[in-house]
């Protein structure tokens, strides 16, 4: 506030300014693209001039005459490079050459579950239970969830055989080369797909839009590929019921989906 409205309201009579006083201050932050920021300077201003109106200093809140939908501009979302289904043998191949380096073995292992990147680098040996894996809640995208079901597929047996095997004693699946009390850098699978030529064109987390895509047009159950995905309900009880529902299909579809990869990499 004292960098960014001080400098245009500062002296001015708190009862004085108006809605376009504020929207004229505020909107410089907008245009050099600080959408966050703009719509947090504007929320803690409003609470000063809520204490102004409490007060008897104001008699409107000017800060709550601003929409932020309409004021200011969005955020662009994140869209991450995901492969067409076409080129995937090709990714495959090249993965093979390069042997089981830890970071190959993790790329397998995000097309395999279709989990997201930190969702995998920071799994625990403890979260494994024989044919799945519960994600801890407090690691999912939406904190307090329930823990998150991936059944595991039998192609991810053996990768998990070769990372328990050099784990080191770390409770991490994947831990970091030199500290086995921290997980691999969130940087370690992206730069595997950089060095074999991907760059803008494939990240970890395109596994998730290259599998889900795959489930669509093989015509399995929306609500099935969505859970499976993580993309649970804001209702906590629906949530719950279809973590139980959809289980059996999901088992089944990760397991075709692992056979698709191999059918293609035998090909590729």
């Amino acid at each position: 506030m004292e960098h960014h409205l001080f400098p245009a309201l500062g002296e001015r009579p708190i009862g004085s300014i108006s809605r376009e006083d504020l929207l004229q201050a505020l909107s410089p932050m907008n245009a050099a693209g600080k959408v966050v920021y703009v719509r947090k300077v504007r929320m803690w201003a409003g609470q000063v001039f809520d204490w102004a109106v409490e007060h008897g200093e104001a008699k409107v809140n000017p800060a709550k005459l601003i929409d932020p939908a309409k004021a200011f501009g969005r955020r662009r979302v994140q869209h991450f490079a995901a492969l067409p289904a076409r080129e995937v043998p090709e990714l495959l191949r090249r993965l093979d050459l390069e042997g089981d380096l830890q970071s190959v073995l993790a790329c397998r292992l995000l097309a395999l579950t279709w989990v997201r990147t930190a969702e995998l680098r920071f799994a625990r040996w403890s979260e494994f239970d024989g044919q799945r894996w519960e994600v801890d809640a407090e690691r999912m995208k939406k904190k307090g969830r329930l823990p998150h079901i991936v059944p595991l597929p039998r192609q991810a047996v053996p990768i998990l055989e070769k990372l328990r095997a050099r784990c080191r004693g770390s409770v991490y699946l994947l831990p970091a080369e030199h500290r086995i009390d921290r997980p691999i850098s969130e940087n370690a699978i992206l730069a595997l797909l950089y060095r074999l030529g991907y760059k803008g064109r494939m990240t970890g987390h395109g596994w998730r839009a290259i599998a889900s895509t795959w489930a669509n047009e093989a015509g399995y159950n929306p609500d099935a590929i969505e859970r499976q995905l993580a993309h649970a309900p804001d209702d906590e009880t629906r949530a719950a019921y279809n973590r139980a529902q959809y289980l059996p299909e999901r088992t089944a579809m990760l397991q075709a989906w692992a056979d698709w990869l191999d059918s293609h990499a035998a090909t590729g």
